[in-house]
């Protein structure tokens, strides 16, 4: 275990750096540095391609700004579809909180001609100076949206495990926070899934599944973490707990994607048909299979997603009520998030911010998890050297990213494979760190 948990459990408090101030320290640090990093994306990077994916600047948001309709103060869902470029994956929550911070970048910078920008073509508000200025006010406008999720996030996590505040550090002072902020929202679903674990180390089913619910909304995979209540629940006997955060989250879920339906004419589920038609994408294995000549149809890799998730789910369940030592439920979470990130049909480098939370929880041990940070990380390097064709042979064929998406699956795999096998015994290594299990599995 490492020297800071160690500390937690043993050394004498400071007046004034507490526990929780020590974490949310290192995380301010370490968010701060991922700004840092981003000096020249902002001196103009965001707009040269190929130096974007050179210096790791490229970002769903800076590109968003000018093409998708903001610099005019339109949501993506309103956007011309003639001239404006809206991403098929772009969900209505995702446009609607680009909407807001954009307008709020806006009101920073100074009214500009709103109308007049309407009437010009994209691209030439795409290389206008101050759209340009905006754009960058707008990236800063996110990244102090996002500084305080991910600040708010660790409190909660700390908070769920008070007498073991510094085995969230793992989370703080994560490497891969660095490349992976600012690629899009994702630290909104984030931090409502902290809240989510804190609701329920404090045995408060209903707010664990609401806050699951709207985390929902946002992304799929927080509604994974219900499966993985319910399995827990069912190991110890809590059903009870189980039921009110099950019905919790449909109520909040429905209670939020209905106004966003109508809000936004029904494109809220454009991208969920967008993904159903999609075949094999980047990132992911059917990736690598498609480089090696297989190449399913949309339908077959929609049932080969829907029987693998099966696959997952009962193997989990096998897991969970036969393993030696009860898994709690943020292993098990991790567990079903993991293996729908495997199946995927695309994998984006921003999905390691999804599984960071979880593997801190289940597995607060630093060394392993920077290994499979070390992946991450690579991987994430690799996407942005393949988009800009830095790895491709005379022959133009790629045959570096293949291996990092490989050494990435493998490096998750490897991780899921030690937590399940600590479960074997009646005590594993992960002993001396899971303390006080009960707080998030015991809910009245």
């Amino acid at each position: 275990m490492s020297g800071l948990a160690d500390l937690g459990a043993h050394g004498r408090p400071h007046p004034w750096w507490t526990p929780l101030r020590v974490v949310l320290a290192i995380a301010a640090v370490m968010f701060t540095l991922s700004l840092v990093a981003k000096a020249p994306c902002a001196a103009g990077a965001w707009w040269d391609s190929p130096r974007d994916y050179a210096k790791a600047c490229h970002t769903d948001l800076a590109n968003d700004y000018a093409f998708s309709g903001l610099a005019e103060r339109m949501p993506a869902w309103d956007a011309g579809l003639d001239q404006h470029v809206v991403r098929p994956e772009q969900t209505v929550p995702d446009a609607g909180l680009s909407y807001v911070a954009a307008v709020i970048a806006q009101g920073i910078t100074g009214d500009a001609d709103i109308e007049e920008r309407r009437t010009a073509p994209v691209v030439d508000l795409a290389e206008d100076g101050e759209v340009r200025h905006e754009a960058v006010v707008y990236l800063g406008v996110a990244a102090a949206i996002q500084l305080i999720a991910f600040l708010v996030g660790v409190l909660f996590l700390v908070r769920a495990r008070p007498d073991r505040p510094y085995t969230i550090t793992v989370l703080a002072g994560a490497p891969v926070i660095l490349f992976t902020t600012l690629l899009g929202w994702d630290m909104i679903p984030f931090v409502l899934v902290c809240a989510a674990w804190w609701a329920w180390s404090r045995k408060r089913a209903a707010a664990t599944g609401a806050l699951l619910g709207v985390a929902g909304v946002l992304a799929f995979w927080p509604l994974l973490i219900l499966p993985a209540l319910a399995l827990s629940g069912m190991r110890r006997g809590v059903m009870d707990a189980v039921g009110r955060s099950v019905g919790s989250a449909v109520v909040a879920w429905v209670c939020c994607a209905l106004p966003l339906v109508v809000i936004s004419g029904g494109a809220y589920v454009d991208p969920i048909s967008s993904y159903a038609d999609l075949d094999g994408g980047a990132g992911s294995i059917w990736d690598i299979l498609g480089g090696l000549g297989v190449t399913p149809t949309s339908d077959t890799l929609n049932l080969a997603l829907l029987v693998g998730m099966l696959v997952v789910l009962i193997g989990v369940a096998v897991f969970a009520m036969k393993a030696y030592r009860a898994p709690d439920a943020p292993t098990l979470a991790f567990l079903l998030v993991l293996g729908w990130f495997l199946l995927t049909k695309t994998y984006e480098p921003q999905y390691a911010l999804a599984l960071l939370p979880l593997a801190a929880l289940a597995w607060p041990r630093w060394r392993d998890l920077l290994v499979w940070q070390a992946a991450e990380i690579l991987f994430v390097l690799g996407t942005w050297w393949h988009e800009a064709g830095f790895t491709e042979d005379s022959g133009d064929a790629d045959r570096i990213y293949p291996v990092l998406i490989t050494l990435r699956i493998g490096t998750q795999v490897w991780l899921a494979a030690r937590i399940m096998l600590d479960h074997r015994y009646p005590g594993g290594a992960a002993a001396e760190v899971r303390v006080s299990r009960s707080q998030l599995d015991r809910t009245s």
